[in-house]
């Protein structure tokens, strides 16, 4: 059994933070972790196993967006899980 099971729906910004934007570059849902990459300036879903870049996530997704569509994110602060 996993030790965090993030729903989707229950994801809800901290109170009091600043909320970034960007645009997805791929599918990404509320909860995940995302990274800008550098080459296009668009999101991604962050990967430890993929590349550096790719590690270093920037926040926390808060919505769900399909690529080319704006995705809100915290980067910062508490986010509640529910």
């Amino acid at each position: 059994m996993a030790a965090l099971t993030i729903t989707a729906s229950a994801i809800v910004p901290g109170v009091g933070k600043k909320l970034k934007t960007g645009i997805a570059g791929e599918t990404i849902t509320a909860g995940m972790s995302i990274y800008k990459k550098a080459s296009d300036g668009l999101m991604y879903k962050a990967d430890a196993n993929a590349s550096l870049e790719a590690a270093g996530a920037g926040g926390i997704s808060v919505h769900a967006a399909l690529a080319s569509q704006p995705i809100t994110y915290q980067d910062d602060g508490i986010l509640a899980f529910g």
